[in-house]
């Protein structure tokens, strides 16, 4: 990745920024249904699903009853944990992003992180940040622009050292 590059990906995970932290939020109350279901929901889920394979008469009782329960139940278990190691690896890959960009924002000089944080995470327009700041536009463009070519240079290293994707 080019500096060009890296500087153009911190102003879009700036944006994305509260994005990400609502996919999170979402993210997370889904982990916490996901781990409610139970076996029965997802046998009834599967027994009014459209199969694929023969169809076995429902009039008499089967001596394969325990043979389908238990593969339901391990269908049930299989399709729990993939969902769930797909949902926790997002809100893992989240929070690190996010942590990241908050701690580098942090180390950034006072003004220059309030004025990211205002406009990219709170939704200030840069006009009522001049009228907040008694600042003109120039110089919040000028303080966002330093802020932005700072925090470039820290995702540059990252990316040399191969942990920026």
């Amino acid at each position: 990745m080019e500096q060009t590059d890296v500087k153009k990906y911190v102003i879009e995970l700036l944006k994305s920024h509260n994005a990400l932290e609502q996919e999170r939020k979402m993210l997370l109350y889904e982990q916490e249904q996901l781990e409610k279901l139970s076996e029965d929901e997802t046998i009834e889920s599967m027994t009014f699903a459209t199969g694929s394979g023969e169809r076995v008469d429902s009039g008499d009782v089967s001596d394969k009853t325990v043979s389908i329960a238990l593969n339901y139940r391990q269908r049930h278990q299989e399709q729990k944990a993939q969902a769930l190691f797909e949902i926790t690896s997002r809100i893992d890959w989240i929070e690190d992003t996010l942590r990241r960009l908050d701690f580098y924002i942090d180390g950034l000089a006072a003004h220059q992180a309030s004025i990211l944080r205002d406009y990219y995470f709170e939704g200030y327009t840069w006009r009522e940040l001049q009228d907040l700041r008694g600042v003109t536009f120039k110089t919040l463009m000028k303080y966002r622009d330093e802020a932005v070519k700072a925090l470039a240079a820290k995702y540059g290293a990252l990316q040399k050292l191969g942990l920026l994707k």
